[in-house]
């Protein structure tokens, strides 16, 4: 493993060939404004090591495909990891066609080329990595006709529509916004979850939750009277950005923890 440090984001190049010369060109690469750590894996590693994040990039020699466990490149698949492909013939490609092909190279391979595609790829994860962490905010800023405020999300216990009029409530106060339940569920951090189209709840917050039904439960806050009511249709019903964070299976698991 090589190693060249710089302060930020230091991104994991996981190499899977034999040719010494791709090693060499690879290592290359390196420079003061881009933070590789490179591995050279092996096949008898790939099942003792962590190797599947989408956040490295995978440089996949074509001579040894065959020596890569079927598993593991059905989840470089299944996760689209950035994959650069070397191979010996244009028609090799095609072997690759499920994979997330960021890059390919055939023939003698250029060093210029070669750094030139990775600075690329590098720049674009650094700058996704620091939007990732400017997301990271704990204050939520909301506003209304005659004022702007800055909420802790830490003390928001339920933020609720009813009548087209968005209210929330924190632990000792109500606020009445102008905004939509849709924009507060793309933003909001990974405890609060949307339990229906009018409601968002901060689990963090919740007191008590009683089964009411086979397909509907009551949650209960200890900081506020409101309550609201979770329906099994949302705990069913996959959607796309709360699978992302997690918050599907949060909900099921603090329900459980509660009702049991």
């Amino acid at each position: 493993m090589f190693l060249l440090m710089k302060e930020g984001h230091i991104m994991r190049i996981l190499l899977f060939s034999n040719s010494e010369s791709l090693h060499d060109t690879v290592l290359m690469c390196q420079t003061r404004d881009v933070a590789l750590t490179i591995e050279c894996i092996k096949y008898d590693r790939i099942k003792s090591i962590a190797l599947t994040s989408k956040d490295d990039l995978y440089i996949i020699d074509d001579d040894c495909l065959d020596e890569i466990d079927e598993a593991y490149l059905s989840c470089l698949k299944d996760i689209r990891a950035e994959v650069i492909v070397v191979v010996s013939n244009l028609h090799r490609l095609s072997h690759y066609i499920e994979f997330n092909v960021v890059e390919y190279f055939c023939g003698p391979i250029s060093l210029v080329r070669m750094s030139s595609c990775i600075q690329r790829i590098y720049k674009r994860k650094d700058r996704l990595m620091q939007i990732s962490e400017v997301k990271k905010i704990e204050h939520l800023v909301i506003k209304n006709k005659s004022e702007v405020s800055i909420l802790d999300y830490d003390t928001i216990c339920l933020m609720i529509e009813k009548s087209g009029v968005l209210r929330v409530h924190t632990c000792n106060q109500m606020y009445i916004i102008d905004d939509t339940i849709e924009r507060l569920n793309q933003i909001i951090p990974d405890q609060f979850f949307r339990v229906d189209n009018n409601a968002i709840v901060n689990f963090d917050k919740v007191s008590g939750i009683t089964k009411v039904s086979d397909e509907k439960y009551k949650i209960m806050f200890a900081d506020i009277k409101p309550s609201v009511y979770l329906t099994d249709y949302m705990l069913k019903t996959h959607l796309e950005d709360e699978i992302k964070n997690n918050r599907h299976k949060y909900v099921v698991d603090t329900i459980l923890e509660n009702i049991i």
